[in-house]
């Protein structure tokens, strides 16, 4: 895990899928920096291909919504991937890739998507200008 600078983000993202949400109610400063100083212990940490939800290594979704955790925030419910859509060819292609067979693919590990995130009620989206 490595720190993106915003602009060099945003330059990678697919058009019109750049969002930022911030919550809609404000943190105590306790809180703030309670989640802040576990986010940057986890700096340095590998990519999480495999979407497992320890600590050993981290996914997107998964970083943010622990970052929010550690400030006392759950932004949603965690969702198992036998709650996803699994069906698209893409998706099963990336499942053998990730897990051998769709059969390895562990149905009750907790996850969350990006989408999960966005869908929180406790945040608002924040217009920014288009580069």
């Amino acid at each position: 895990m490595k720190v993106t600078p915003l602009a060099e983000f945003r330059k990678r993202s697919l058009p019109g899928t750049f969002q930022v949400r911030r919550l809609k109610q404000e943190l105590s400063p306790e809180a703030m920096a309670a989640g802040r100083e576990w986010g940057a212990k986890q700096v340095g940490l590998n990519y999480d291909k495999q979407f497992r939800w320890d600590d050993e290594t981290l996914y997107c979704s998964e970083l943010v919504w622990k970052v929010y955790k550690k400030a006392g925030v759950e932004l949603c419910p965690t969702r198992h991937f036998r709650d996803y859509a699994l069906e698209s060819e893409e998706v099963k292609a990336m499942i053998k890739e990730r897990y051998g067979s769709e059969d390895k693919l562990p149905q009750e590990e907790p996850v969350v998507s990006p989408g999960d995130l966005a869908d929180s009620p406790l945040l608002r989206e924040v217009l920014i200008q288009k580069s």
